[in-house]
């Protein structure tokens, strides 16, 4: 990490409050899976099963769809604008944050890699997996926020549920409490900041310049994604100054990486090595993940160094630098990188997902 544990807290979030947090999952989704679970409703029933049981009246079910469709006053949907634009603006830079910054960081919560670990789809589904995570990204970014009845709204619906269906399953097979709820808040919380923080850290790692009303925008997009996934309001910082201090805050708590969170470090850089879309070698992104998690988080996952890669990236930051400070003074440049990434992303996704998709599950 760049280690965030270098870097303290200043106490506003306690420690003691957030380790009630991590043995807190989501009560209102879980009631609502618990009912799918003895009714053996699959999953690309629950949306509409949950519209079903609204209008009988029942209450667990009007109380959750009443949250959901709920839209809180600071989400407004002008204000999402800027971080739509920036990230189609920056579609293909955000595919390497996303992969060498967001993901790769993440694992280093060694308590909440377990749930990874347990489920197994990141040691044998790692691509599609990776394809499934840079859609949702997509679509809340394409969406400018994802507002009740569009489809990003029903992706984000249907994830929360996923992560319901998952903690249903792992509670049942004998979970370690020791590590916390699975899928617990503080993990929520700590998953909306490797989205948010760390991702935009990492695309000014590659070069991007973000203006600081952009980076607001962006923010602002995932603290409803977190609003919707039922993430704890005083989890869903206000501002850019609050968001850091959770990210301190929960690095130094959490992020302490084991075996397991180097097995799925290096089973994510195996899967992408030498395939598409971006075709780089293992030891390229290595030295990707260098940049943007930093050496010390990239040494405990032994990731080996490469001296012509090093090189590469700190080279490739100089026209990225370049084109992003152009794109912002020059609009029609803009237009074609907003309209070009768009494009791009698209067939980029639908060729890695081949016909699997979580928005035609979460649409059915």
């Amino acid at each position: 990490m760049e280690y965030a544990k270098q870097v303290q807290p200043s106490g506003y979030y306690s420690n003691e409050w957030l380790e009630k947090m991590r043995q807190i999952g989501d009560p209102m989704a879980d009631r609502l899976m618990l009912f799918f679970k003895e009714q053996n409703i699959p999953p690309e029933q629950w949306l509409k099963t949950i519209e079903v049981q609204v209008n009988k009246k029942q209450p667990d079910f009007i109380e959750f769809y009443d949250q959901v469709t709920h839209v809180p006053e600071w989400a407004k949907k002008e204000d999402l604008q800027l971080g739509k634009q920036a990230g189609l603006r920056y579609s293909i830079l955000s595919g390497l944050a996303l992969l060498g910054g967001s993901l790769l960081e993440s694992y280093s919560a060694s308590k909440g890699a377990k749930v990874l670990i347990a489920t197994g789809r990141l040691k044998k589904d790692v691509l599609l997996r990776l394809f499934e995570t840079a859609q949702f990204c997509y679509e809340i970014v394409k969406s400018q926020g994802p507002f009740p009845g569009e489809p990003a709204w029903r992706l984000v619906i249907f994830i929360r549920l996923l992560h319901a269906s998952v903690r249903y399953d792992l509670l049942r097979k004998g979970w370690n409490l020791e590590y916390g709820y699975p899928v617990n808040q503080e993990d929520y919380a700590g998953t909306l900041l490797m989205f948010s923080y760390v991702f935009r850290r990492a695309l000014k790692k590659l070069g991007v310049e973000l203006t600081l009303q952009e980076e607001s925008s962006m923010h602002l997009q995932w603290r409803y994604v977190g609003y919707l996934l039922g993430v704890h309001p005083d989890l869903l910082t206000k501002n850019l100054s609050e968001e850091v201090e959770l990210y301190r805050t929960i690095s130094a708590r959490q992020c302490n990486p084991d075996e397991d969170s180097k097995t799925l470090a290096h089973a994510l850089v195996n899967a992408v090595d030498g395939s598409k879309p971006f075709y780089l070698p293992k030891e390229a992104l290595y030295e990707l993940a260098r940049i943007m998690i930093g050496n010390d988080l990239a040494n405990a996952y032994q990731f080996p160094r490469s001296t012509f890669w090093a090189t590469f990236w700190q080279s490739a930051t100089l026209p990225n630098r370049f084109l992003s400070s152009l794109s912002l003074k020059v609009d029609s440049l803009d237009y074609i990188f907003q309209t070009g990434g768009d494009w791009i992303t698209q067939q980029i996704i639908h060729a890695g997902l081949q016909g699997h998709s979580f928005l035609q599950r979460a649409s059915a």
